[in-house]
């Protein structure tokens, strides 16, 4: 083939390789289709202006436009979302409420700037790539509170199945007691105030509220109760309440008898007013019919007629001298033709009403107690006797009451209500206690710890049990007790999200616990001048309860006693010896048959607490001796220095000493755990036996000396202390004549109690016949308690 032949193929190939390349990758890469679906826009057609300012809770509403397609839904996001981190959440609907917290743990202004974004997302999955956006700063301006339930129930009254009881800062609770087997809370309905009565109409609760005057609360749902009303008296102070017709009447202190129109009972409305000149306190009030009886403090209880259409004056005493004096009407009731008060310390008072209203005294009572609440049952009254508990009154001769039961409690009895043969009664230590009263000459409790709000039964063994509760603010708790605290959050202005408690000189710091969290239990608290427990409420703002609107207890718990020997001493039970001060010589050895005399003094801590509603005080004391072969029960005495004595003391065995203890009892009756003591040796008596010569032995008649051994011990001392008393005696038919008489000391050997052999040599002086030796062993060098005298009888022969 030619060149040039070849140089044409060459050319033909290349021509050739680059057309099927051409081809090959013509093949391979197909031109993309133009992206015809178009993506959705969103506006937000309700919202915030821009940087405005706006209540935490947003209503916002959004629309999606899509011009090729349908929206299937929408995307927010809350916060900057140019974080890779954005979480953007899906949603189906074009409008919602959303929270935008306005504080946080580090910054709890109640204001912050906040940032919203929405976009649509079309039929096929593509989203608006422009979101919609606010700008807006959000603020909130009701602060959550906290509550601590506490075991209050000053007044209480009773609806159909309900239970509704005034319980001081608590506010309003609400029980079901349709089973009185299985009574329940259903709600506690905090007013802010103080709580101290109540009257119940048409499904409204008209509350004596302390310095928030009156306060209505809609009952008729009670798991819905709320506040509907309220009115603001000017004596700030309302005491008691007491409903006639369309009237509500009101003992509100200094600013005397307040009439209310409740025709709304939703808008108390003033109607009237008696407050006389010298603006005494006015304390309690009962209605009947067209009189009104006003009990007011230091003075008694005061008649008035009622007219409500009166053009003039609508209150007016029935006469001048129409009081029916009493110092402290805490509580009236009106039975028939009966007036009878609650009148604390002077008990049950009872007064005739005539028809005119004016009153008589009739009879009275006094009970022992402070009388704070009374209601009548058959001819029966009921006293609520404060510390004295519940006492059952037989009124069937009201000019002669008798007191017919009385049932102890702990705490104060403040209120009570009657439901058939049971008695609701309300304590400020145990909540609410239910009592028979089927036998009023035998009232007793039925136990039902459901009852109260925070309290728990727990199992001490054998089937006892004590009761775990909240202490009462100001309350001095035995030492090492268990406490338990219940709490409710409260937040007008959203949803409670946590809670953080502390207990101070327990808790470091505050421990955060989420919404259904509402309890703690501290076991064995140590006795200290004043504890704190704090409770705070979250919402959902972020905002954190403070100042007042968060929930504190104080209380304290008791310090023992503390006790001091100053002296102690004893008198040796030695003819002539003085007395022996052996004051701070611990393990000190004294003679047995010795009484011991002490001196001691009794201090208290919380007797010294600055706060006087803490201070405990000293009661008394008592004092024991242990020891081997005695035991003094324990000797009270009830001043602050104190003396005692114990004895006469037997010996005490080698390493048991006596103990003398010493403690103080305070005035919650607990005695003193770690008292005064002081361990000391009642000393034991020495011995001896006479080892020879032995009884009736002949010794011969070779014998001008003899050696007699004996062997001596102190169980509690060397033998070289001891001092052996002996003589010898010739006994004949004359009588005896002394041989020898004298002290012997043994040798310094065989201490501590081991013995010593000991010779005692002496010189029978040339005599013969028949001898007795005797020995009696003195303790101490002979200042101590003999030991028992031996004696033997031998023969020398003539």
């Amino acid at each position: 083939m030619t060149r040039k032949r070849l140089a044409d193929f060459a050319l033909f190939l290349l021509v050739l390789v680059t057309g099927i390349l051409v081809y090959i990758g013509c093949e391979q890469t197909v031109a993309p289709e133009p992206d015809k679906n178009k993506a959705p826009e969103t506006v937000i057609t309700v919202g915030p202006s821009e940087e405005e300012k706006t209540f935490y809770r947003v209503h916002l509403f959004w629309k999606g436009f899509d011009d090729d397609g349908l929206i299937r839904g929408f995307e927010y996001s809350l916060g900057d979302t140019t974080r890779r981190d954005a979480e953007w959440l899906f949603t189906s609907k074009t409008d919602s409420e959303f929270v935008f917290p306005t504080a946080t743990d580090e910054d709890q202004s109640q204001v912050a700037d906040h940032l919203f974004f929405i976009r649509a997302i079309d039929n096929e999955g593509k989203e608006d790539r422009t979101p919609a956006s606010l700008d807006f700063t959000a603020f909130s301006t009701v602060e959550p509170r906290a509550l601590l339930l506490s075991e209050v129930a000053l007044a209480m009254a009773k609806e159909g199945d309900k239970l509704f009881v005034a319980g001081g800062e608590n506010g309003l609770d609400i029980y079901d007691v349709s089973d009185v087997e299985n009574i329940t809370r259903e709600r506690t309905v905090f007013t802010g105030g103080d709580v101290t009565d109540l009257a119940i109409r048409d499904g409204y609760a008209f509350l004596a509220d302390g310095l928030q005057g009156i306060t209505v609360l809609d009952v008729r749902d009670p798991v819905n109760s709320e506040v509907v009303g309220s009115f603001e008296t000017s004596g700030r102070l309302t005491r008691t309440l007491a409903l006639w017709d369309n009237y509500l009447f009101a003992a509100d202190a200094t600013n005397g008898l307040l009439v209310l129109d409740i025709t709304d009972p939703t808008a108390p409305a003033f109607f009237a007013r008696y407050r006389p000149a010298s603006r005494p306190t006015f304390v309690s009030v009962a209605v009947d019919g067209e009189y009104v009886y006003a009990g007011v403090e230091s003075l008694g209880v005061l008649s008035i007629i009622f007219d409500p259409d009166s053009d003039d004056l609508k209150l007016i005493p029935v006469s001048h001298d129409s009081l029916f004096q009493i110092r402290h009407p805490r509580d009236i009731r009106i039975v028939d033709d009966l007036l009878l008060v609650a009148a604390a310390d002077d008990g049950l008072r009872i007064a005739s009403v005539a028809a005119d209203g004016s009153l008589s005294g009739l009879g009275e009572l006094e009970t022992g107690g402070s009388a704070l609440a009374v209601d009548v049952a058959g001819e029966y009254a009921y006293l609520a006797d404060g510390e004295n508990g519940l006492v059952s009154i037989d009124i069937s001769d009201p000019s002669l009451p008798v007191e017919a039961s009385q049932l102890d409690f702990s705490g104060d009895v403040t209120g009570l209500a009657l439901s058939g043969d049971s008695l609701f009664l309300g304590n400020n230590d145990r909540g609410i206690v239910l009592v028979d009263i089927s036998s009023p000459r035998d009232v007793s409790m039925i136990v039902h710890s459901r009852l109260r709000f925070c309290a728990e039964l727990i199992p001490l063994g054998g089937g006892v049990f004590d009761t775990l509760r909240s202490p009462a603010e100001r309350e001095t708790l035995l030492a090492y007790s268990s406490v338990k605290f219940c709490w409710e959050g409260i937040s007008l202005g959203g949803k409670v999200t946590g809670y953080r408690y502390k207990l101070s000189e327990v808790n470091q710091a505050p421990i955060e616990v989420g919404p259904d969290a509402v309890s703690v239990v501290y076991d064995n608290l140590d006795p200290f001048e004043t504890y704190t427990f704090t409770v705070d409420t979250r919402d959902e703002t972020g905002l954190w309860s403070a100042g007042d609107a968060s929930a504190r207890r104080h209380f304290t718990v008791n310090f023992d006693p503390e006790t001091t020997i100053d002296s102690i001493w004893y008198d040796p039970n030695i003819p002539g010896a003085d007395f022996i001060d052996i004051t701070g010589q611990q393990g000190v050895r004294i003679e047995d048959s010795s009484t011991i005399y002490f001196k001691w003094s009794i201090t208290d801590l919380d007797a010294e607490l600055p706060d006087p509603a803490l201070r405990d005080s000293v009661i008394g004391s008592f004092w024991r001796v242990k020891g081997a072969g005695f035991f003094s029960p324990d000797s009270i005495e009830s001043r602050h220095v104190f003396t005692g004595q114990a004895g006469p003391l037997p010996p005490s065995p080698p390493g048991a000493p006596y103990v003398l203890e010493i403690g103080g009892i305070d005035s919650f009756g607990r005695r003193e755990g770690n008292g005064g003591k002081f361990e000391f040796k009642v000393n034991f008596a020495p011995s001896v036996d006479i080892v020879t010569p032995q009884p009736g032995e002949d010794l011969g008649r070779t014998q001008e000396i003899i050696v007699i051994e004996m062997d001596v011990r102190d169980p509690d001392g060397p033998p070289n202390l001891v001092l052996l008393d002996y003589k010898l005696e010739l006994i004949t038919d004359a009588g005896r004549n002394r041989v020898a008489i004298g002290e012997a000391v043994p040798a310094e050997s065989g201490l501590n109690g081991e013995g010593v052999r000991y010779g005692l040599e002496l010189d029978l002086l040339g005599s013969r016949g028949i001898f007795e030796f005797t020995v009696t062993p003195l303790d101490r060098g002979g200042s101590g308690t003999p030991g028992e005298t031996r004696t033997v009888t031998f023969f020398v022969t003539s």
